[in-house]
């Protein structure tokens, strides 16, 4: 079991519950986070920082924006691929692996194809692999191999209808940071109805991880106003992943 050494103290991840330990894998090793944790940031607590590898030249990639921004951080759970590790919260056993890797994720067999970059421009695929006739056929399914994301199961995917819904409003700020919060707030007092629409489980952007001070006091007590504001403005409706 590898233990947690790399985490700032309290006040910091608030969005964590350290009396809550959840035990989780990747690549068949154990690990430890707390409640609150995704993927990325409890692999990181435990200074791993390799999550996955490059899609053409199978090169280390690890956590860069933290928001999912980026295709650095996909990772296969057993019945999901191209999960954004940097998004989806831990949960008790379970078990995660790295994608686009021809053994070990430390030592993919495939990183040597980096070696002959120079003779593999983009697209060269399309070139190459034409000829004869059909040879496309052949070649394609070798390429998505080496080069592909994450295998799903399609046995244990229902197809079923999903509910959808309509929200009408007079003003829609999308982004929930500093910047949306002032608009939807002076957009209510103008007497508009407001749809705040964020990403992320908790509202508050920059705020949330800002420090305006050492101890970042500032920010948070900023944070608890804007957003304690905006949450109980009856005219502002707030659509997140919370």
């Amino acid at each position: 079991m590898t233990s947690s050494v790399n985490r700032l103290a309290a006040p910091f991840g608030t969005r964590l519950d350290r009396t809550r330990v959840i035990r989780f894998q990747f690549e068949s090793r154990a690990y430890e986070g707390f409640a609150g944790d995704t993927i990325a940031s409890a692999l990181a607590a435990n200074n791993v920082w390799v999550l996955s590898r490059s899609f053409k030249y199978h090169r280390p990639r690890g956590i860069l924006s933290m928001a999912g921004h980026d295709a650095n951080t996909l990772v296969q759970l057993p019945d999901e691929p191209n999960v954004l590790a940097d998004l989806h919260p831990i949960t008790e056993a379970l078990e995660v692996r790295a994608q686009n890797t021809n053994g070990p994720l430390e030592r993919d067999r495939d990183a040597i194809i980096g070696s002959f970059g120079r003779f593999l421009p983009a697209g060269f695929y399309y070139q190459a692999f034409y000829k004869p006739r059909g040879a496309w056929r052949f070649w394609e399914r070798y390429i998505r191999r080496k080069a592909g994301l994450g295998r799903i199961d399609l046995s244990s995917r229902e197809h079923a209808y999903r509910d959808k819904q309509f929200l009408f409003c007079d003003v829609a700020v999308v982004g929930g940071g500093p910047a949306g919060l002032s608009a939807a707030l002076q957009a209510s007092r103008c007497g508009a109805s407001v749809l705040l629409i964020d990403e992320h489980p908790r509202l508050g952007g920059a705020l949330n991880y800002a420090r305006f001070d050492p101890e970042g006091c500032k920010a948070g007590e900023v944070r608890a106003r804007i957003v304690g504001e905006a949450e109980s403005d009856q005219r502002i409706r707030v659509l997140s992943n919370a």
